[in-house]
């Protein structure tokens, strides 16, 4: 089994499973509130009070392994790149993506990695998503673990995690869709053709969570990202949204951007990947941490 930690802006995230061909199993799902300001853009204001959130899951979830443990990310200071890259050895591969960082400000303090996304393109070579991320960013993260008695596997980030979702989701592989993330005042937002990944963004929130405005924040985000698409004449145009992390009196809201744009409301849970999960789990609300459990 594996524990995957997603550290969202207002909540910690826990699942422990495994995932693989034959689907997902969930063997425990937990989230615990964050007092407001502990996280801001992914980066810890509060050290104390976060490690009392994961102290308090440690002792509400007896179950829940802490060794060799996933840990997923998200901020506006990771900074992304796609390409198409030649297709090298691991280690000149990075060689290559620390290049196409170096001449980014203090360039020698970033930690680099890449994930393939087609091993092979059309055009030779492969499609590869590259991310840096300030190495005190990442250093924070794992320090204030290991002092919580948590040992960490590895660190992605929620973009790496929603990909990886997405890509064992069969249902979706064909569709052309929009895959959104309400986090707090953040919307995380992807583009994905024929179950491809496009384009991300993320942006804040100026309106209040479950208020009228909030609709309209969405909306426009939505229309930014069709035209996108349509930009790029990719020839495919996008036919689903996909909405997570609502809050309950904010159910209604996926339905009426679809309404407002001619899209249908896809839905995590029905992806076509087989769930054996506990009553009370939604894939919809465990985006980013049940997408961390998942190898590229």
């Amino acid at each position: 089994m594996i524990t995957s930690i997603y550290i969202a802006n207002e909540r910690v995230q826990v699942v422990m499973g495994e995932a693989g061909r034959r689907g997902l199993k969930i063997q425990t799902h937990a989230a615990t509130p964050l007092p407001e300001g502990v996280m801001i853009n992914g980066v810890i204001t509060d050290e104390r009070a976060l490690r009392a959130a994961l102290e308090q899951l440690r002792r509400d979830y007896p179950s829940l392994k802490w060794q060799n443990v996933r840990l997923c990310i998200d901020s506006s200071a990771i900074y992304y790149k796609q390409m198409r890259l030649p297709a090298l050895r691991p280690k000149r591969m990075l060689e290559l993506v620390r290049g196409e960082f170096a001449d980014m400000e203090n360039a020698q303090e970033l930690l680099c990695d890449y994930a393939v996304l087609q091993p092979r393109a059309q055009e030779g070579g492969v499609e590869a998503l590259l991310c840096a991320v300030k190495r005190e960013m990442v250093e924070s993260y794992v320090q204030l673990l290991k002092e919580s008695g948590i040992a960490l596997g590895a660190v992605n980030t929620a973009l790496d995690s929603q990909i990886k979702l997405v890509r064992n989701l069969p249902a979706l592989r064909e569709q052309t869709f929009i895959i959104m993330v309400l986090d707090g005042n953040v919307l995380g937002a992807a583009v994905f053709v024929k179950g491809q990944f496009r384009f991300a963004n993320r942006s804040r929130l100026l309106a209040e969570r479950g208020s009228e405005g909030l609709q309209a924040e969405v909306e426009r985000a939505v229309s930014t990202l069709i035209q996108f698409n349509q930009s790029q004449k990719s020839g495919e145009a996008v036919t689903h949204l996909y909405l997570a992390g609502l809050r309950p009196q904010e159910r209604e809201l996926q339905a009426e951007v679809c309404r407002a744009f001619g899209l249908r409301v896809g839905q995590l849970s029905q992806g076509g990947c087989e769930i054996d999960a506990p009553d009370g789990f939604d894939m919809a609300d465990y985006a980013y941490a049940a997408g961390n459990l998942f190898d590229f």
